[in-house]
This record gives C-alpha cells, sequence and structure tokens, in this order.
C-alpha cells in the first residue's frame, strides 16, 4: 500500500496498526516524503491488561514499544480490538459495536496521572487530528465535560468489564460529567438522553485526506458543512491559515472550585499541559435548567414549599437539585449570574451569628438576579419584644422568600405556619440544617463521583452538630453507607437521628466510637470533622473538658487514603491544624463554593415552577 501510494503520489492513512515495526515503517515513508498517516486503538495501547494471552492473539507482541514511538501516531480509535477481544474470550450478550466507547477516556486520562500522556496529547490526537485529516468540520457547541482526576467505577455488570475485567481490578481515571453535540445533551452524570442517534454519515462529502500532521490546513467544503447543518461564509476554494492560537478544544474539564496552588498532588494537571480552552460561547443556560427538569418528568417537588427538614425530600428530590446546581455552578463560572429571579426579593433573617450561610445565601440570591434584605435579633424589632410569628409576617409582607436562623430547635419549623411565603431552614439551634446537608451530599458526589458504598466518618461534637443530624439522614437514602460516629461520650449522636437514619435505611451501618483509630481512619472515604459549639454548654468547664478530643492534623491525614475527602462545615476552632489546607483532599474550602451554587439551586426551584 505505502508502495502504491508513492508511484501514484497519493495521501493514505492507515487504521488500526498494532505493532511498533509498522509504526516505524510508516515513519520511515514519511521521511522519505509519502503523504501518509495512521491511527491505533487506544486499547492497543493497554493490551498488557487484557486476559492471559489476548493481547499476543491480537497481534500486539510489545506495549512498551507502542508507547515509546507515541510521536508516530496521528490518532488514537476504538477499532476492532474491543470486538475481536471479547470475541477471543468467548464474552457473549453484549453489542461489539458498542464496547470500549465508555471506558477510552478513562484509560487515556490513567495514563496522564502515570505521566505517559499530557491532556493536550489526548485532545490532538481523537479530536484536532482526525478533523485535520478528514476534512472534518468543527461542530458548534459539542463538547464533553470530564472530571479528570476523579477514580471511575465501572459497573461489574457493563460490557466493557466483561471482555476488559482488568478495568475492574486496577483503578482507572476520568469521570466523563456530560456529552454535548450540537448543543443537546445527550448524556449526564451516568445516563444517557438521546433519542435517536445523533451521528450523521459523511462519507459522500469527505474532501480529499490532508497529508496529516505536518500537512496543509484545508478549508472545509460547503458540502461538508451543509451535512451538518453548519452555516459557514468561507469561500470554498480559500485555504484556511493556521489558526494563531490553540482551537477551543472539544474535550474539557468539568468546572471545578478554584484550589489552592500548593494543594496540588501527583494527579492534578501538570504546568506543561495546556488547559482546556473554553468551549463555543453559549447563550445563558436557562434552557439546560428547562432541560434538567424535564429529564425529571417536569416535575418540581421545591415549588414554592417551605425547607424545613432534609425529611420532607426524596433522593430524586436531591438529585433534580444537584443537577440544577451543576447548571448553576457553569453558568456562574461562565457568565456571573443567572437572571431567573430579577424582581424578586429574599428576606435573610438571622438570629445568630452567621458567616457561610448568611452570606452564600445572600450571595445566591443576587447571581440569580434578586434582591436581599437582612435583618438580625440587634437590628429587627426582636429587640424590642417582638415575637418570631410577628417577625416573619411582617418580612412575608414584602419579600418572596425568607432565609430564617433561630438557637431555638423547632422554631423555624413553628414559623412556617404563619408565613404566607416559603421558608428555607438556615439552622435551628442543635436541631437540622437542611441547606448545609444538602450541600455536604452535593460536594460528596462532586468529589468523589458518588455516595454509594461509602464509608463516613463523623467527627467531634455529633449532639449539639446540627449540621451531622441533617447530613446523616440525608445518607440513609443511599446504598450501602457506612456512618461511624466518633466522638466523647457526652457529645454522642442523638439517639432520634441513629434511629431515624435505621428506619429510613435497613442497609446503612451505623456505629459509635470514642477514639478514631487506624483502621477507621484506613477504611475512611469521607473525614467530615465538627467543632465542639462552645455556646452550647453551660459552663467553660464544661467545654473544656471535650474542646480538643479530636485534632486532624498531617499525622492523622497520613494514616488516611490518597482518594478521600476531609469536610467541615465550618467555622473552625483547632479541630482541623492549618497545616492540613494543603492537603488537596482537604475539601472544605471547596465545600464552601459548591454550597453557593446549591443554593442558587435551591432558590430558583423554589421561586420558578418552570425555567
Amino acid at each position: 500500500m505505502l508502495l502504491l501510494a508513492s508511484l501514484f503520489s497519493r495521501q493514505l492513512h492507515v487504521t488500526d496498526v498494532r505493532s511498533a515495526d509498522d509504526l516505524d515503517l510508516i515513519d520511515l515513508s514519511r521521511a522519505r516524503g509519502l503523504s501518509v498517516t495512521c491511527d491505533v486503538s487506544v486499547f492497543t495501547l493497554f493490551a498488557d491488561r487484557l486476559p492471559g494471552g489476548v493481547g499476543a492473539d491480537l497481534g500486539v507482541a510489545d506495549v512498551a514499544a507502542m508507547w515509546s514511538r507515541l510521536p508516530a501516531i496521528d490518532c488514537f480509535a476504538i477499532g476492532r480490538l474491543p470486538a475481536q477481544a471479547a470475541q477471543l474470550a468467548g464474552v457473549a450478550d453484549v453489542e461489539p459495536a458498542a464496547l470500549g466507547y465508555q471506558v477510552v477516556l478513562p484509560l487515556l486520562y490513567t495514563a496522564v496521572a502515570e505521566g505517559r500522556l499530557k491532556s493536550t496529547d489526548i485532545v490532538e490526537r481523537l479530536c484536532t487530528a482526525p478533523r485535520r485529516i478528514f476534512g472534518l468540520p468543527e461542530q458548534p457547541d459539542t463538547y464533553v465535560e470530564i472530571h479528570q482526576d476523579r477514580v471511575a467505577h465501572l459497573p461489574r455488570a457493563s460490557d466493557d468489564a466483561k471482555w476488559f475485567p482488568a478495568l475492574l481490578a486496577q483503578p482507572v481515571r476520568c469521570v466523563v460529567h456530560r456529552v454535548v453535540m450540537r448543543g443537546t445533551t445527550l448524556f449526564l452524570d451516568g445516563t444517557f438522553y438521546g433519542k435517536a442517534p445523533a451521528g450523521r454519515d459523511l462519507g459522500n462529502v469527505l474532501r480529499t485526506m490532508s497529508s496529516g500532521p505536518s500537512g496543509k490546513h484545508f478549508a472545509q467544503k460547503p458540502s461538508v458543512a451543509a451535512a451538518l447543518g453548519i452555516q459557514t461564509t468561507e469561500p470554498a476554494a480559500a485555504p484556511a491559515a493556521p489558526p494563531a492560537e490553540e482551537p477551543a478544544s472539544p474535550l474539557r474539564e468539568a468546572p471545578q472550585a478554584p484550589a489552592d496552588a500548593a494543594a496540588a498532588g501527583a494527579l492534578s494537571p501538570r504546568a506543561d499541559q495546556a488547559a482546556p480552552a473554553p468551549a463555543v460561547g453559549r447563550s445563558l443556560p436557562i434552557a439546560r435548567l428547562a432541560d434538567v427538569l424535564a429529564r425529571h418528568g417536569n416535575h418540581n417537588p421545591f415549588y414554592m414549599k417551605h425547607v424545613l427538614s432534609v425529611r420532607q425530600f426524596s433522593r430524586d428530590d436531591l438529585h433534580l437539585l444537584f443537577a440544577a446546581a451543576h447548571e448553576m455552578r457553569t453558568a456562574v463560572q461562565r457568565d456571573g449570574m443567572v437572571p431567573l429571579l430579577a424582581g424578586r426579593v429574599m428576606a435573610s433573617v438571622f438570629y445568630e451569628p452567621s458567616s457561610r450561610t448568611s452570606s452564600s445565601l445572600q450571595a445566591a440570591m443576587l447571581r440569580l438576579g434578586g434582591q436581599v434584605i437582612a435583618s438580625t435579633s440587634e437590628t429587627s424589632s426582636v429587640a424590642k419584644g417582638e415575637t418570631l410569628e410577628d417577625s416573619v409576617r411582617t418580612f412575608g409582607s414584602y419579600v418572596d422568600v425568607i432565609s430564617l436562623r433561630h438557637p431555638q430547635p423547632g422554631s423555624v419549623q413553628g414559623a412556617a405556619h404563619f408565613a404566607n411565603v416559603p421558608i428555607i431552614n438556615a439552622g435551628d439551634g442543635i436541631g437540622e440544617h437542611p441547606t448545609q446537608a444538602m450541600l455536604d451530599t452535593f460536594t460528596i458526589r462532586e468529589e468523589l463521583g458518588t455516595v454509594n458504598g461509602l464509608v463516613i466518618t463523623m467527627v467531634g461534637d455529633l449532639k449539639n452538630g446540627r449540621t451531622v443530624h441533617s447530613l446523616a439522614r440525608v445518607l440513609a437514602q443511599y446504598n450501602n453507607v457506612t456512618l461511624h460516629y466518633v466522638s466523647p461520650a457526652s457529645l454522642a449522636m442523638p439517639a432520634s437521628v441513629k434511629r431515624d437514619v435505621g428506619l429510613r435505611s435497613p442497609n446503612v451501618t451505623q456505629t459509635e466510637h470514642a477514639e478514631l483509630t487506624d483502621d477507621i481512619l484506613a477504611a475512611t472515604d469521607v473525614l467530615y470533622v465538627t467543632r465542639v459549639q462552645r455556646e452550647r454548654f453551660d459552663t467553660l468547664e464544661e467545654y473544656e473538658a471535650v474542646k480538643g478530643a479530636f485534632v486532624i492534623d498531617n499525622s492523622v491525614m497520613r494514616k488516611c487514603k490518597r482518594n478521600m475527602v476531609v469536610m467541615h462545615p465550618l467555622p473552625r476552632v483547632g479541630e482541623i491544624a492549618p497545616e492540613v489546607d494543603t492537603d488537596q483532599r482537604a475539601a472544605y474550602f471547596r465545600q464552601m463554593q459548591y454550597g453557593m451554587f446549591v443554593r442558587m439551586a435551591l432558590l430558583a426551584l423554589i421561586l420558578c415552577r418552570e425555567f
């Protein structure tokens, strides 16, 4: 084939190359002036992980030699290897044409984590080079969002686990968050939403191939653009000049909260890796919020409802909230706000001190285009003896929603009986703190990918900590969760909370401990630390006796998993040493930012029946 291409001066693309000798021959041909390009199946580069002998049977003799010739590889592909490997392994009841697609990115980003690839290598070989070689037009509003460093968990029942069982035994990195094609979300957090095939056959309109990485850049022909429904004003004959800068990448990191530069770990993108470029500019994502609601049956369980306890909402309700929070995060990072609540007003009524809850609720309302009036016990008529019920009636006359914090357990629920607008419980003494539990669960999902099957250790003042009371009740809605309660005996988790958890889910394991042992730390996926609350004690002596019972520092972190997170509702008063802040597993500052996105979603769902 190479000889014929040379004799007739034709461009040639060689597909599914599986040997280092073939790559050497292709490279030699290029050196002699032939226009030849090639692709290699991603699974060829990982054939050493296939069941014994399968890689060799498929013609892959030396995986290390293939990696050493990476510069000679123009494109990455799926290829026929997955289907052939499944056939050799005797795997039945799978769709051969669909094998490999869901695991190719985790494999490639595992290679990034191992230092064998860069993110730019993946974008070049999966997108840029194929588009250049085959003359494919750039598709607007088409991209993939990923969580690059999150561990991917492949379901044991999946087709790919049947022919490539090593994916179950060896952790791989990168979870695909969203796939968007021409502005339509086809895949989101493990669920496919496309109702019909979204691809299009371009076989009859493809132009002559370019000569590969060093070849000329050609303008797309109008026939190709028309096949994809893309309008273009470029002349058909005019060659496009080489781009002055890196084009927008259709493969990009899902939005992440900013992290301290000192906290960068081994799996964080290195300085020599180009940051993924943003996707093609989009309009404000209100339509995407409508899509989120449509995927949940156009049923909004939050609309004009009080938010008093996590027990009001099902797991499906929370997943609607989290999906909306994803969209809020994307919108804020792109545009700064989503003007859904223009003309609406929230009253922020706090009878206890607050930094994060008060500020994030106010910021959430402002970023949604709304306005806020704030009141405290010192600035309101409560100082004159006004009752909570009368205060709620007053604020309800002026605003559309009230966020209320009060030191008395059950007070917010009582006040809701007198309110004519929705009330959000922002904390009622040692009772509940539902929005904190919502953002905590969202944080766990964002950081670790799932809640199911996790070991969550709650440490500190579990008796007076309203955050852990609400969080334990939410976690009871997930499968096979283990909850370790670690506290002094005098600050143990209330029996009422443990009873609620047990009634909501018999699959949740609850254990109590007086010490944070090495065994507990080694098994923990989420270490949720709470402060001992001075304001909840009758005497200073009682507080001093327990305030330093548990301190998380670097010596404790060394006993924990690499892939775990430390969370804290904040403020902290010594229970987490500042030295832990630079550990990439310290999620408590990212947790704060997640809180604003969740509260934006909650306010939008409360005040908007639809988007």
